[in-house]
């Protein structure tokens, strides 16, 4: 089962499709962040996900510059961008 997390400030967005994510028959583990920072956080105390869906325009760090810092952290793990 894929983990994946997805860094959404709009909220209605990002529980749709964390809705969408989980409702699969194979469901995937999904975790959610209304922004960077706090996934940043969270990787220094969880398992890295397989794929990390992040949106560009965030409050405080935006996606783009959220990039480095969350593949310093998870090498491994694959980020599509939403916009």
């Amino acid at each position: 089962m894929p983990h994946i997390w997805i860094i959404e400030d709009n909220a209605a967005f990002r529980r749709g499709t964390e809705r969408a994510l989980t409702m699969k028959p194979h469901a995937h583990a999904v975790r959610s962040f209304a922004n960077c920072e706090d996934a940043i956080t969270s990787l220094e105390a969880a398992e890295a996900p397989q794929v990390i869906l992040l949106d560009v325009g965030l409050p405080g760090m935006d996606g783009i510059e959220g990039i480095s810092h969350l593949k310093s952290r998870a090498p491994g793990t694959s980020i599509l961008i939403l916009t």
